[in-house]
């Protein structure tokens, strides 16, 4: 006598109808996917504009930020250019600074020297006009002197000079005065003194003079 035990079949059957692959469950996960497949796709589609979004940002912010880098590159390279030629412009005109500078102190230094050349030719001119200037002094007073006038001393110092003398008259001495202010070496002729002489001698004036070299 065969027993079956239907509800063991019946579970078992059960159990084997929603086992994986079985048919229970193939139907169950294509009710699923039918069901769900038209949301999935679009949320598919919406991810992946996002992402191409996003990717073309980041293109374009990529390329954006190399151009703003190349650009800043390129003003920095124009700016270092301009400032190496500026400090060659400046390097040359200190140069020529410095040249300029030279040449001012040798032309000071030459005029120096040539004032100084000057003061000492002037000097030996003075010298030599001075060793023979008394000598032409005395010979231009003896030229000018009357014949009714006697010296009696004659200094010269620095360019002053003292005539001392005497005449037998008073009018002769102002003759004498006039003939030394007509000479090239007397100036400035001054009467310092006279005196009226006696009757009994042959002077009868005397007088003292002051004069200067031209």
């Amino acid at each position: 006598m065969i027993k079956v035990n239907l509800a063991d079949r019946k579970t078992s059957t059960m159990i084997a109808n929603d086992s994986p692959g079985g048919p229970s469950f193939l139907s169950g996960l294509f009710s699923k996917a039918k069901s769900s497949s038209p949301s999935s796709s679009v949320s598919s589609s919406n991810t992946k504009t996002m992402v191409m979004s996003l990717a073309i940002y980041a293109v374009i912010l990529g390329g954006a930020y190399y151009a703003i880098n190349q650009h800043k590159e390129k003003l920095l390279g124009e700016v270092t250019a301009q400032n190496s030629e500026l400090q060659t412009t400046i390097g040359v005109l200190d140069s020529e600074i410095a040249k300029s500078d030279g040449y001012e102190q040798m032309k000071l230094g030459l005029e120096n020297d040539e004032k100084t050349l000057k003061t000492k030719i002037e000097t030996i001119q003075k010298l030599i006009t001075d060793r023979s200037a008394p000598a032409k002094v005395l010979m231009a007073l003896s030229q000018a002197t009357p014949k009714q006038v006697w010296l009696t001393e004659f200094t010269l110092k620095d360019g002053a000079m003292d005539i001392k003398g005497a005449s037998i008259d008073l009018d002769v001495i102002s003759d004498f005065m006039k003939a030394l202010e007509g000479s090239v070496y007397f100036k400035d002729i001054t009467l310092k003194g006279s005196k009226q002489g006696s009757l009994q001698t042959r002077e009868n004036a005397t007088f003292e003079l002051e004069a200067k070299r031209r």
